[in-house]
């Protein structure tokens, strides 16, 4: 991370003064204290608020202790990373086959507790990779990079709320309590699957944070990025490097090979919205917490979409999408019990009829499965 600049310096010093009472806060450097800074947009009654409520979050969680915790055994190899060298400024790079990480079979067995602390312990490792590397380089490392293979990545992850939650929760854990320790994120071979699971994680994450993770699917796209922003000698051959070692399998990437027209015969339902109307698709939320998920593309031109609750009470407004260009991808946390109303809207078109492909899906927090929606 950048060191402050002039105004910045003068802020980290009003910073220092509020938590002068933690012990070791002398020993802070400008950089670390600039992280709490910077995450709350230089607030320093946000930042000190927020560093607080870190200093009692490691205590509660023993997270000082972390090290020395020992995962479950097959932690090791169900929910395999490998921090696999450093870019040219001592930045560790880890790479996560995340795709492969069945995170719904910990939490079926009821180790989403350890699931959880496995990966405080993820990243531990990482912020002792970063203090080693700024001894050697005898220059602050205070970020990292992640890889995130998402290969293989399934809807069945997604299908049980209380996986769910768990991925939620190592989110929002890493976005309260590492500010500005991400220096960029890719999200490689990620698909639509994916992009679902993205929709959900972005109301947690800042802006900042964001702003540094970029998504790709096909390797022609990702790995002229990687090899242009990170070293080729600490990246595995299968990711575009030239390093060896333990290799980390980037799996089968469903329909990667499969052309568009044939995904949407195993995986869309199509249907035609006719120039001047609607096409209306109804669910019954009973329970509040309900997550409505959706994907949507159209042939050659756009569509409106929206969603209503009761039919009266517009929850979604209506949005003009240009998903003949960009999938559509999206989801929206009902709060009450009722009936939902999704709608492709075509009404401004008097002229054109407009073919739609979606995935409609809902998602309950008391029933173990998505439904998916039928035309």
């Amino acid at each position: 991370m950048a060191g402050p600049n002039i105004e910045e310096i003068n802020i980290v010093k009003h910073f220092r003064n509020e938590i002068c009472d933690v012990e070791g806060s002398k020993e802070f450097t400008d950089i670390y204290c600039l992280s709490w800074l910077r995450a709350r947009d230089l607030d320093i009654e946000k930042a000190v608020d927020m560093f607080r409520k870190n200093l009692e979050w490691r205590k509660d969680q023993d997270i000082d202790n972390v090290l020395d915790w020992e995962p479950p055994s097959h932690f090791l190899s169900d929910y395999d990373y490998e921090i696999v060298g450093e870019d040219d400024e001592g930045r560790p790079i880890m790479i996560a086959p995340f795709g492969e990480w069945d995170i719904r079979k910990a939490v079926s067995a009821g180790e989403a507790k350890a699931f959880i602390r496995y990966t405080d312990q993820l990243f531990a490792k990482i912020f002792e990779k970063t203090k080693e590397n700024s001894k050697k380089r005898g220059k602050e490392v205070s970020q990292f990079v992640v890889i995130y293979d998402m290969a293989n990545f399934s809807m069945r992850q997604l299908t049980s709320i209380a996986t769910v939650n768990t991925i939620l929760s190592v989110a929002g854990r890493f976005e309260a309590n590492y500010p500005e320790t991400l220096y960029s994120g890719y999200a490689v071979n990620a698909y639509r699957v994916f992009q679902i699971l993205f929709s959900m994680l972005k109301p947690l994450l800042s802006p900042r944070t964001i702003g540094k993770i970029q998504i790709f699917t096909k390797p022609e796209k990702w790995q002229p990025v990687l090899l242009q922003n990170l070293p080729p000698t600490q990246l595995p051959k299968e990711f575009g490097g030239t390093r060896g070692g333990r290799r980390i399998s980037i799996g089968h990437i469903p329909h990667r090979d499969r052309s568009f027209t044939e995904r949407l015969s195993t995986t869309y339902i199509t249907v035609e919205v006719g120039a001047g109307k609607k096409f209306e698709l109804e669910f019954t939320v009973t329970q509040p917490q309900t997550r409505i998920t959706w994907t949507f593309e159209t042939d050659s031109y756009d569509i409106a979409f929206s969603i209503n609750f009761n039919r009266e009470e517009e929850v979604l407004p209506t949005k003009k999408c240009d998903s003949h260009i960009n999938e559509e991808i999206g989801n929206f946390l009902c709060e009450k019990a009722g009936e939902y109303f999704v709608t492709f809207d075509n009404t401004y078109s008097k002229m054109r009829a407009k073919t739609v492909h979606y995935v409609i899906d809902i998602l309950s927090p008391d029933e173990d499965y998505i439904k998916i929606s039928t035309a």
